[in-house]
C-alpha cells in the first residue's frame, strides 16, 4: 500500500489528500494612514537606516509649547500692572502736590514758604503711595492661594517698583527747574515737583507690609484656611 498522503496533517491511511495549511500574515497598514499619533512620539516603524546602521523613525512634530508662555503670561502681567500703577500714582501726585511761584530780582529767585511747599509735596506722594499699598495689600489678602509668602513679597515689590515710576513720572509732568523758566525769560517761574526727601519712596512698601501682616493675623494665618479645620 503506496503512501498517499500529503503534508504533515494528513491521515495515515487516507486516501483523500488534504491541503496545506498557509500561515497567515497581517497586512501593515502605512505610516500615512496612521490617525492617531501623539505629538513627540514615533510612529511606525523606521523611515530609514544611516551609514553607520543607525535607524531612524518618523516622529510627529507640533508638540506642546504652550508651557513656556504660559508661564511668561505672569511675568509679562505683573510688569505691565506696576507700570501701570505707577503711571496712575504719578498723575495723581502731580495733580495734588501744589506748586508755587517764585520772584526774580536782578540773580536771584525768590520764594516764600520754600520748606512749607517741600513738606507739602513729599506728604502728597506718602499719601498716594500708602493709599495705593494698602489697597494691593488689601486685593492680596482677599484672594488666598497657595506660597502666600512669596505673593506677599511681590506684592510690596509690586509697590515699591510703582513708587518709583511714580517718582520719575510725576516729576516730569511737572514744571521744569527754575533756572530754564528763568532762561526762558518767564520772571515768575512755577516751582518744579520733586521728591525732596526720598525716605518718603518707602510709605507704599511700608505699609503695603504692615497691611499684609495685619491681615494674615487676623485670618489666623494658612494654617486656619486648610481644608478640614
Amino acid at each position: 500500500m503506496s503512501d498517499t498522503s500529503h503534508g504533515p496533517y494528513a491521515p495515515s491511511g487516507s486516501g483523500t489528500p488534504l491541503p496545506v495549511l498557509q500561515p497567515v500574515t497581517r497586512r501593515r497598514r502605512p505610516l500615512g494612514r496612521l490617525r492617531r499619533a501623539r505629538p513627540g512620539r514615533p510612529v511606525g516603524g523606521p523611515l530609514g537606516s544611516s551609514a553607520d546602521g543607525a535607524t531612524g523613525y518618523g516622529v510627529v512634530s507640533g508638540g506642546r509649547s504652550r508651557p513656556a508662555a504660559a508661564s511668561a503670561a505672569p511675568v509679562l502681567f505683573g510688569i505691565g500692572a506696576t507700570v501701570l500703577l505707577g503711571l496712575l500714582l504719578g498723575l495723581l501726585w502731580w495733580a495734588l502736590a501744589p506748586v508755587a511761584r517764585a520772584q526774580v530780582q536782578g540773580d536771584q529767585v525768590l520764594l516764600q514758604g520754600h520748606a512749607e511747599l517741600q513738606a507739602a509735596q513729599d506728604g502728597w506722594f506718602v499719601v498716594v503711595t500708602g493709599l495705593a499699598g494698602v489697597l494691593v495689600a488689601t486685593l492680596v489678602a482677599l484672594r488666598p492661594a497657595r506660597r502666600e509668602a512669596l505673593r506677599a513679597l511681590l506684592a510690596v515689590v509690586l509697590v515699591a517698583v510703582a513708587g518709583l515710576v511714580a517718582w520719575r513720572f510725576g516729576e516730569l509732568l511737572g514744571p521744569s527747574s527754575l533756572v530754564e523758566q528763568v532762561r526762558a525769560g518767564d520772571d515768575r517761574p512755577l516751582t518744579p515737583l520733586a521728591l525732596h526727601a526720598l525716605s518718603a519712596l518707602a510709605a507704599g512698601p511700608l505699609l503695603c507690609a504692615v497691611t499684609l501682616f495685619v491681615a494674615a493675623l487676623l485670618s489666623g494665618g494658612p494654617a486656619a484656611r486648610a481644608p478640614g479645620r
